[in-house]
């Protein structure tokens, strides 16, 4: 019973080295931000790198039509601007979330596709901060977040997804910061997270 009772001691927090001491806290912390910002601007390059590449090999123009979805997306995006019923077949099988984005930043940019792709590229180097987050509020250790944080850096699908005029990056980075503040709302009890 003794020995029982020395191992409970010891398995208290003042009794674990400082290193661990960040597993036992409630609401994980940001442990250095250069880290972060490190693992921020690696995906950012990587995903820039692609970026350059393709525009490189294909042209700017070829996005427009680099799949049929991407052509159906702008279609109803430019049957939105124009207040036609064209699209609205297409409208039905993808829904109208999408299409509506894109009208708006046909709207504001024009026609040419690099705008929105380097939007898409800064969106999906900051879904790797969110998987970091994520990780950090579900398993608390610091070490195992960064590692995911790395993997989805260097994820080939989600470097190709970025550099591709579709619905995956965005809807990928909302869900990761629905999931993230879903987390932050139950952990804190603020009910305003969840709207």
């Amino acid at each position: 019973m003794k020995y029982i009772r020395n191992l409970l001691g010891r398995m208290r927090k003042d009794a674990l080295p400082p290193s661990y001491n960040h597993c036992w806290t409630e609401r994980p912390q940001i442990k250095w931000p250069y880290d972060l910002l490190g693992l921020f601007l690696l995906a950012l390059f990587l995903r820039g790198v692609v970026l350059w590449t393709a525009i490189g090999q294909l042209g700017v123009d070829s996005f427009l039509t680099s799949t049929p979805d991407t052509t159906n997306y702008l279609a109803a995006a430019r049957a939105l601007i124009e207040h036609s019923n064209a699209a609205e077949n297409i409208l039905f099988t993808f829904g109208p979330g999408f299409p509506y984005l894109l009208s708006i930043y046909l709207r504001v940019f024009g026609e040419s596709p690099l705008p929105f792709l380097i939007i898409q590229t800064v969106l999906s180097s900051l879904s790797c901060l969110l998987i970091y987050r994520l990780s950090r509020q579900l398993l608390g250790d610091y070490l195992i977040s960064i590692l995911a944080g790395v993997i989805a850096a260097f994820s080939l699908t989600s470097i190709s997804l970025s550099c591709l005029i579709l619905s995956d990056t965005v809807y990928f980075f909302i869900f990761l910061l629905s999931l993230v503040l879903f987390i932050d709302g139950i952990k804190s009890g603020g009910w305003w997270r969840f709207v």
